[in-house]
């Protein structure tokens, strides 16, 4: 991550606690296996809108190293063959674009948790086609005690939290899932040449490609890969006080979402990350202000 974008995220955004709290007033999500994340806007929603709008670079390139003197370039190149980012479409269905949570859950991952790319999802989109990439909203790493784990995340950016939390846990039996695993590797696959050799993915992909029978899943279980799946739910915050709004997104999952159902071969673990903000509208509306008028990045 650049140094000027890494000092406006630490600057934005900040970890208020994890759950459970010691005391217990707010407990752990019920379908998670980690410690929940709980996050809160430091600054103001147009710093957090500034963040988005300078990390879809980041984002879109696995080595901006080439653009850095030409920022601007690759912003430019990044909309139009990175995400699905149509200027011409009326606002509306612009602010229902998917990269601004993509972008980030990206930079969350990197910056809190020290993740590496394993491969940028900008590959896998299609200019022709126009739509939204399919499969996981990221494909990170973290390498732990001589092990690799895949942070394969999803996030969801509303202003509505049960209409992001439903769309998270009612895909989880699918996201969670050795297919589904196995489909997104496929996808990587297709992009060998770009996959960060850190991550063994390419050893396991080179090892299909020389022998098509073998099972996906069971090389990621010789290669002792551990699945990470963040679910990042970022939402209105109706008003409310920090804490009365994170207990009221936990009592509502704990409630409708007692328990969930998903079967992979590796280990599996799954936790939240909540932001609330005051706007969700206000953030991707000033976000798409400064597309329209290609503000300078920082």
């Amino acid at each position: 991550m650049r140094p000027q974008l890494e000092n406006l995220l630490s600057r934005t955004v900040g970890l208020m606690y994890t759950l459970p709290l010691a005391n217990n007033s707010i407990p752990q999500i019920a379908v998670s296996t980690q410690n929940d994340e709980c996050f809160h806007v430091l600054s103001s929603d147009q710093d957090l809108a500034k963040v988005i709008y300078n990390g879809i670079v980041e984002y879109s390139f696995d080595n901006l190293d080439s653009y850095l003197d030409r920022l601007s370039d690759a912003q430019i190149i990044a909309l139009k063959t990175k995400l699905k980012y149509n200027a011409a479409a009326e606002e509306d269905i612009r602010l229902k674009y998917g990269f601004y949570g993509e972008v980030l859950l990206f930079l969350f991952l990197q910056y809190y948790h020290n993740a590496n790319t394993v491969i940028s999802r900008g590959w896998f989109y299609q200019p022709t086609a126009n739509a939204e990439v399919t499969g996981y909203d990221t494909y990170q790493m973290v390498e732990r005690n001589g092990a690799v784990e895949l942070w394969f995340g999803e996030v969801k950016f509303y202003q509505s939290y049960t209409e992001a939390v439903k769309k998270i846990l009612k895909k989880v039996g699918t996201s969670l899932s050795d297919d589904y695993l196995e489909a997104n590797i496929l996808d990587i696959s297709q992009h060998v040449k770009k996959v960060n050799p850190r991550s063994q993915i390419d050893r396991i992909i080179n090892a299909w490609l020389d022998n098509p029978s073998i099972i996906i899943k069971d090389e990621l279980i010789r290669y002792n890969m551990t699945l990470v799946y963040p679910m990042v739910v970022i939402f209105d915050d109706k008003d409310q006080t920090y804490d009365d709004i994170i207990k009221e997104v936990v009592e509502y999952i704990n409630r409708e979402f007692p328990a969930i159902v998903y079967n992979v071969a590796i280990p599996t673990k799954l936790f939240f990350m909540l932001l609330p903000v005051k706007s969700a509208k206000t953030i991707k509306t000033q976000v798409l202000s400064w597309i329209d008028t290609k503000e300078a990045l920082i």
